[in-house]
This record gives C-alpha cells, sequence and structure tokens, in this order.
C-alpha cells in the first residue's frame, strides 16, 4: 500500500483528488494538508509521498519541497498543479521535487506517476518535460563568436591547453607577434581583457573542449 500525503489548499479539490487517488487498491491518502506548515507537521504520518500544489496559501509548493528534503532527503515528492510554466517547473525540480504534472492528467497516468515515484524513477508530464530538455541543451553561442575565423578559435583551444604564445605560434607555424595580433582581435570579439577570461568565456560558449 502507498502511503500518500495530500497538499493542497482548495478543500473541493483536495476531497477529489483524495477519492480518485484511493480509487486503486495500492493507494491510502494517510493526511491531507492545505498549508505548507500543516504540511510538514503531517509527515509524522510518515507517507511514502507527497502530492502538493505549488499555490498555496502561507508558503508556496517550492518552499515546502525544500523545507520537506531538509527533513526526508529520500521522500518522492509529485508536483500536481495548475502552474506548468517553464519557470515554476524549473524552480520546482531545483527545490528537489522527484515529478511534475498539470492537473488536467487524467486518473490512470497520476497513479503510474505515482508508482513510478515510489520505485525510485521520475516522472514528467508531457506537457512540461520540454521545458527541462531545452535547459539541459548546451548553451548556444553567442551572436558576437560567430565572427570568430577558425585561426582565432585554433588561438583559443590552444590557450584552453595552457600553451604560451610561443607554443602557440610554433603549432600554428606563425610568428609570436602574429599570435599576439590574433589574441588582440579575439579578445575584442569576446570582449575580455586577458587569457583566463578568454578561456573562460569559450569554455562557458562551448567554444572549446573541457
Amino acid at each position: 500500500m502507498i502511503r500518500v500525503l495530500l497538499v493542497d489548499d482548495h478543500k473541493i479539490l483536495r476531497d477529489g483528488l483524495k477519492a480518485l487517488l484511493e480509487a486503486t487498491d495500492d493507494v491510502q491518502v494517510v493526511a491531507t494538508a492545505s498549508h505548507a506548515e500543516e504540511a510538514l507537521e503531517k509527515l509524522r504520518h510518515d507517507p511514502d509521498l507527497v502530492v502538493l500544489d505549488i499555490s498555496l496559501p502561507d508558503k508556496d509548493g517550492i518552499w515546502l519541497a525544500k523545507e520537506i528534503r531538509k527533513h526526508k532527503p529520500d521522500l518522492p515528492l509529485l508536483v500536481l498543479s495548475m502552474h506548468a510554466d517553464e519557470k515554476t517547473v524549473l524552480k520546482a525540480i531545483e527545490a528537489g521535487v522527484n515529478g511534475y504534472t498539470s492537473k488536467t492528467i487524467e486518473g490512470p497516468e497520476l497513479h503510474r506517476a505515482i508508482r513510478t515515484l515510489v520505485e525510485g524513477g521520475s516522472y514528467l508530464q508531457n506537457a512540461v518535460a520540454p521545458f527541462v530538455f531545452n535547459a539541459l541543451r548546451p548553451q548556444e553561442p553567442d551572436e558576437s563568436d560567430s565572427s570568430l575565423t577558425r585561426r582565432e578559435l585554433q588561438v583559443l583551444e590552444a590557450l584552453s591547453r595552457g600553451q604560451s604564445n610561443r607554443e602557440i605560434a610554433e603549432s600554428l607555424h606563425v610568428s609570436v607577434s602574429t599570435v599576439k595580433a590574433i589574441l588582440r582581435a579575439t579578445y575584442s570579439k569576446l570582449e575580455v581583457s586577458g587569457r583566463t577570461e578568454a578561456v573562460a568565456v569559450a569554455l562557458q560558449r562551448g567554444l572549446v573542449s573541457d
């Protein structure tokens, strides 16, 4: 039996969700709460999972997730909310929730999400999953990077490996003065003042290998 703590400030929704969750034989709502502080108190019921809303009257669900993590770092947390925008979803995940879905989710899918979390997995409803994947993509190079020449990128790569101007000149078969001129142009395009800053910016933008 999966023991659930249900946190939602609307009684009608709370009662409806309780009935929906308990429609199967393997879920029992052991406690409910209408606000964050009450939810923390209800942790004494030792739930296997917490289903929580983002909008709560005292503190929001983001705050609640962080507080629960302090007391029960391994307790699965599933957000069930009308808020399905990118900013809120990412903040919730950063706070430590294991799953996120909007309140448009169907009963069978909600039960599947709960079982997945209890078994140690994670769940993202299709409507919110793209936000997470977009956030994990490498940062696109800045438009100013497009003006870097192949030679300037080669010099940046050499800088990232810790090579001196003379070593760079030898590897590229150019003079040291040419390397210095390339560096000046590169610094200007990246809007940096020196080698260390140039390498840091290049790594951040994915211009050189880590």
